[in-house]
């Protein structure tokens, strides 16, 4: 994977979960310029043409999603995500879906899950 700028930056964050974790991330060697923020994939979902996932790492189709307390207030919501995991499954995506509070509370555990799954994806590419 090559470091890369796709106009995905910091300014694309819809909030500052999403910006405190792109900048962490952009501060890794082993993620700098990996992912976009805010990307859409032009996979039909919720009657549009296109779904929009929070970070994107194209070169190895790993989706990161970050849920903030409304992915966990209702059943509608929970439905929701999972048929956006499996549309995102069938097309080839990895996905890693995690909590908003946890990005300030487990940090580490996040940022590993996300280094494992980029390692483990490269590695399949080979």
């Amino acid at each position: 994977m090559q470091g890369r700028s796709f106009g995905g930056g910091v300014d694309r964050a819809r909030s500052a979960t999403e910006a405190f974790l792109y900048r962490r991330l952009e501060s890794l060697p082993a993620t700098a310029g990996c992912f976009q923020l805010n990307v859409k994939l032009p996979i039909p979902f919720d009657n549009l043409s296109m779904m929009e996932i929070d970070f994107l790492c194209a070169d190895v189709r790993l989706a990161v999603e970050i849920d903030g307390a409304q992915h966990l207030s209702d059943a509608e919501a929970y439905r929701h995500d999972r048929k956006k995991d499996f549309l995102l499954q069938e097309n080839g995506y990895l996905v890693l879906r995690f909590l908003a509070e946890d990005v300030g509370k487990r940090l580490d555990v996040i940022l590993d899950a996300i280094l494992r799954a980029l390692s483990r994806s490269v590695g399949m590419i080979k």
